[in-house]
Order: structure tokens, then C-alpha cells, then sequence
């Protein structure tokens, strides 16, 4: 079952299933580093149009307020 990062860029970017794999392994350390480093941390992707991107991944920070 795909999960949320490959729906989202599967739906609105041209990136390749390989690109797409990358980008879902870095995605499960986001709340650790989130943590380690007391900061919002986001993966963005360029959309289809190639003029906007759109967030697929996500963590903030638990010990702290995030900037956001």
C-alpha cells in the first residue's frame, strides 16, 4: 500500500519510483533530526509544473515550539 509521500509525488511531481524510494528512506529520520537539532525539517519536491513545489514530508520539533 503506498503511503502518503509516494501519493503525494506520485500525484503532483515527475520524479522517477527510484527518486521516489530515496526521498521516502530520508523521510523516516525527519522526526529525529527534528529532534536532535530543535527544528522544523521538511522535504519539498518541484511539482509538475516545474514553477512550484509542494511539501511531502514533514516533522517538528517535540521538545521545543516549531517556527511554524
Amino acid at each position: 500500500m503506498p503511503d502518503t509521500i509516494e501519493i503525494l509525488c506520485k500525484n503532483y511531481t515527475n520524479l522517477t519510483d527510484e527518486e521516489i524510494e530515496t526521498i521516502k528512506k530520508i523521510g523516516v529520520g525527519l522526526q529525529t533530526m527534528a529532534n536532535l537539532e530543535d527544528a522544523d525539517f521538511f522535504i519539498d519536491c518541484l511539482t509538475t509544473d516545474e514553477t512550484t513545489a509542494i511539501v511531502v514530508a514533514e516533522a517538528k520539533p517535540q521538545n521545543v515550539p516549531s517556527s511554524y
